[in-house]
């Protein structure tokens, strides 16, 4: 019992053997000195020595095994990541699929893209992601991701945006298999820069809001988008004039967070006071002036200190 317990824990199996080879043949020599060998005290002698080495063979190849196994979890764990944080550098939102092309994890992100509401069924968890498409492209799209190629590739198609216009769209796409050995498709989405689509806010459903910052002369461009209902105003998507103003900054980031301390108070109020004037406009269908603009500090993280810009509030989707 004692070298069986004491094999499970060492768990080196050629050391294991040796040892118990050396006690074998030591215990043998010392009893055919003291008594004589028999066989029945051979069989005593020699069968826990084998079923101890059997054992510990055995208990080594489960602990590889296992740590094979977390390797290979935690390696996976790290390809989702880069795969992730690369195609995330290039595309608007990422989202990842499961084999019967439902979302793995909610993508506020994409509902941001297409100017629709977070909240929908759609993004969040189990959603359809075939549901997104244009109905002519999704045979295209099946054949596409059915590939059994494991390389990474590119799709160019349709998706539908609030007001169920066709948007074009780039999808990268890779793959891999899980943990229960389904594969789990990432798929890149970039909003194809050449579409130029007009955008009634009136006709467009969703929660988020357009807000722009300007500074200069190229103030219109240089706009972000923000979830109107989160605390601290969440970027979902920007223009590529705002990000080479502000830096690599990333999405999914508070832009109350970027405004000076002093400010935020301000800000805050003045945010939610357009808020209010162009809910109330859509109401009662007047077109009175807005609240107009508000000069602040920002302090994005790319720039390390604070600059001073002017607000405004352009358009709300509601």
């Amino acid at each position: 019992m004692i070298r069986t317990g004491l094999g499970v824990v060492h768990g080196d199996k050629r050391a294991i053997m040796a040892n118990n080879v050396v006690f074998s043949l030591a215990i043998l020599v010392f009893v055919q000195l003291r008594w004589g060998m028999t066989l029945v005290m051979f069989q005593k002698i020699v069968a826990p020595s084998i079923f101890i080495c059997v054992l510990s063979v055995f208990v080594e190849q489960s602990r590889e095994s296992e740590l094979r196994a977390t390797l290979e979890a935690k390696a996976s764990k790290e390809l989702e990541a880069s795969v992730e944080a690369v195609l995330a550098t290039m595309c608007d939102a990422v989202v990842l699929l499961s084999s019967s092309f439902r979302l793995l994890r909610p993508s506020p992100h994409l509902a941001g893209m297409l100017l629709r509401s977070s909240s929908s069924a759609v993004f969040m968890t189990g959603g359809n992601f075939i549901d997104l498409l244009v109905e002519s492209d999704r045979d295209s799209f099946l054949q596409f991701m059915g590939d059994s190629n494991t390389r990474a590739k590119m799709l160019h198609a349709r998706m539908r945006d609030a007001k169920s216009s066709a948007v074009t769209v780039h999808f990268y796409h890779t793959k891999y298999l899980n943990l229960e050995g389904q594969p789990v498709h990432i798929i890149g989405i970039r909003e194809d820069s050449e579409e130029n689509r007009p955008q009634t806010p009136q006709e467009l459903q969703s929660s988020l809001s357009r807000q722009a910052v300007d500074e200069g002369d190229h103030a219109m461009s240089r706009c972000v988008w923000v979830d109107a209902s989160s605390i601290d105003l969440t970027m979902v998507k920007c223009t590529p004039e705002f990000s080479a103003w502000s830096g690599p900054s990333g999405l999914n980031v508070g832009l109350l967070n970027w405004v000076a301390p002093a400010d935020q108070s301000h800000f805050y109020e003045f945010f939610h006071k357009a808020l209010h004037h162009y809910i109330q406009c859509s109401q009662d269908g007047s077109e009175s002036v807005g609240p107009g603009s508000l000069v602040l500090k920002l302090q994005p993280p790319h720039w390390g200190r604070s600059i001073e810009a002017e607000a405004e509030i352009v358009e709300f989707c509601a």
